[in-house]
């Protein structure tokens, strides 16, 4: 099965050919002008191809990327799979949702911040949400894109988040904190069996069979611990000074793992400090006070479960944490404008993914 995803991904889509015509015309001026006098800006635009010499005239850029640009259409799906197209331009974008780029076969370039980075064949580069990137593959290797909603990375990866190593601290800064790394490099030294996960997580992709977005997401945490269990040496995270490191990390867990019933004064009594200092601390490191912090955590499970459960309202208020479902009503409508019988109308897919 895995040889036949390999040929699928080796071969070259429309798009792909595409770009790379568009790479070999730039080499001349005038073949670049004749390319683009046989694409106009709206073909370009109604195909979503990237273009750098149509950018100042409106051309398809996507450079904050929405949710909605990859799961709306999707029928709320919570990963999205793709192959990185092969000869795009590289630009800068950004995206509200986790980005796992895993290389398949040869190599590719990231940049963060005019940095480039040569990432290998093995080696994923998980990049958070809004985080500025470039990303770049200029011949036939094979990279593998895999998105995941942040509010959903949030509630199926608890299991891996309620342990500390160095994953989990970049997750925690990526999901609370204002200062986080623009990405993280994993490797796998080619590990064959991570490699075929990651292939069967492009395979249920292509097949489009009910509950593949279940299967996908329970592959992605077999490769993630299984990644902690044999490679944690080949992690590697760009150095950050952050003052109170361990220590804020440390309450962010502790409040994610205690949500529902965490108060601040439990908090500062825990870690030894006084509710006017942990207040500050907290806000300073998440530009939230602790009310509104405990209160997004509670927004993202009650979401989750309105999305992807058949639970009624008002066990779903319990289970997020709030006091009485009428208080979660009036909450919910407050933030949102709607209430969550309405949400869930707009929202729901009938597939779990409580893992």
């Amino acid at each position: 099965m895995n040889e036949t995803v390999l040929e699928i991904l080796r071969t070259y889509t429309k798009d792909e050919l595409f770009y790379k015509e568009m790479q070999e015309a730039r080499k001349d001026s005038k073949a670049l002008e004749k390319f683009l006098d046989c694409h106009s800006l709206q073909e370009t635009i109604d195909h979503k191809w990237i273009v750098p010499e149509y950018r100042d005239q409106g051309g398809w850029m996507p450079e904050m990327m929405a949710d909605a640009l990859l799961f709306d259409v999707l029928q709320n799906k919570e990963i999205f799979v793709s192959k990185h197209n092969r000869y795009t331009s590289m630009f800068a974008h950004r995206h509200a949702f986790f980005e796992f780029a895993y290389v398949v076969e040869g190599s590719c370039i990231q940049c963060f911040n005019n940095k480039e980075i040569m990432i290998h064949q093995g080696q994923m580069t998980i990049i958070p949400p809004y985080s500025t990137h470039a990303i770049g593959v200029f011949d036939d290797s094979i990279v593998i894109n895999i998105c995941v909603k942040r509010q959903v990375f949030e509630m199926v990866f608890n299991s891996i988040l309620r342990y500390s190593n160095v994953i989990t601290d970049f997750f925690a800064r990526s999901l609370y904190l204002y200062q986080q790394a623009d990405y993280m490099i994993l490797d796998t030294e080619n590990d064959r069996d991570l490699q075929n996960t990651m292939l069967q997580i492009v395979a249920q992709s292509l097949d489009k069979k009910p509950f593949d977005h279940v299967i996908m997401i329970s592959l992605l945490l077999y490769w993630f611990g299984k990644m902690l269990q044999n490679h944690e040496d080949g992690i590697d995270i760009p150095s950050l000074s952050y003052q109170n490191n361990e220590k804020i990390l440390e309450i962010i867990t502790y409040i994610e793992g205690h949500f529902q019933e965490v108060t601040l004064k439990e908090l500062a009594s825990k870690f030894s400090f006084s509710e006017g200092y942990l207040s500050r601390l907290i806000k300073k490191n998440t530009g939230k006070s602790f009310t509104d912090l405990i209160l997004d955590i509670k927004f993202d499970k009650a979401i989750n479960l309105l999305e992807t459960s058949r639970q009624p309202i008002m066990e779903i208020s319990y289970l997020a944490g709030f006091e009485s479902v009428e208080h979660f009503n009036r909450s919910f409508k407050k933030r949102f404008q709607m209430t969550p019988t309405a949400w869930r109308k707009a929202n729901y897919t009938n597939r779990s993914v409580q893992i």
